[in-house]
């Protein structure tokens, strides 16, 4: 199980509320992506 952190949730938190409007749906895809990495440490074995 990944546990995230109250700094990563907090630093991911601030990234999207700082991204443009213009670059909102980029900033959107790329947490998207970074939670599906770390699903997938999830599976890995330890």
């Amino acid at each position: 199980m990944v546990i995230w952190t109250n700094n990563a949730i907090s630093h991911i938190t601030e990234f999207i509320n700082e991204a443009r409007e213009d670059t909102n749906k980029v900033a959107k895809s790329y947490i998207n992506k970074l939670v599906g990495y770390v699903d997938i440490l999830e599976t890995m074995p330890e």
